[in-house]
């Protein structure tokens, strides 16, 4: 099951206070690739995991038969290896894959065992609020730690309390982090983003889990 996000009150240059959302997440998880077909128990364990933007995922083939991989499901990163059969190669028994996460929900399975094994890598937007002179304020975002890979971009969205559709703020961006200004009565922004093809915005990862923040 996903890990709930807290939220926490954070004391910032200029003595007001930011609210953001601190993702209930442990660094550097480890996702057992558990079972083969004769025994049972294909599963990807613990399958919804929650980290935060720079945090490695690393995942461990526990069986010691068959071959598994962990593949994004727009194919946007593939973990996988030279063990197995033609057909069904993937990273063999004891063997490790690890990749950082940029923010997005990013739903992958194993390319084997397409049917039984699916998962989930949830990872919000980092933000946080800084004072600025004359009573303005900067929402602060890092959606990532790396620029994407070759032909990957990432989106970014914000939205004010009360409002219906998502403003845009980066699209189609390789940038990794970025500012937006604000001022007067403070209000709740909240801010997703994912990661997606560039000539293709339909393959795309899924909207980050949102993150709040009062600026």
């Amino acid at each position: 099951m996903g890990v709930r996000s807290r939220f926490v009150s954070v004391v910032v240059a200029g003595g007001s206070l930011a609210l953001f959302a601190v993702p209930a997440a442990q660094a550097d998880r480890t996702v057992e690739a558990d079972g083969n077909p004769a025994q049972g128990g294909l599963q990807f364990d613990p399958a919804d995991i929650r980290v935060a933007v720079g945090d490695k995922v690393t995942w461990v083939n526990t069986d010691t038969t068959v071959p598994h991989t962990a593949t994004e499901n727009h194919g946007l990163w593939d973990l996988t290896g030279t063990y197995g059969v033609p057909g069904n190669y993937g990273f063999g028994p004891a063997e490790k894959r690890s990749r950082k996460f940029e923010a997005g929900t990013q739903s992958y399975y194993c390319k084997v065992h397409p049917t039984q094994m699916r998962g989930v890598v949830r990872v919000p937007v980092k933000a946080h609020v800084e004072s600025l002179l004359y009573g303005k304020r900067k929402i602060v975002m890092r959606w990532t730690t790396k620029p994407p890979a070759t032909g990957q971009v990432y989106d970014v969205q914000l939205k004010r309390a009360g409002e219906t559709n998502w403003r845009k703020f980066r699209t189609g961006t390789r940038e990794q982090h970025g500012a937006r200004q604000t001022g007067g009565q403070k209000v709740t922004w909240s801010i997703r983003a994912r990661l997606r093809k560039a000539s293709d915005a339909s393959q795309a990862t899924g909207w980050s889990p949102v993150v709040r923040v009062q600026a």
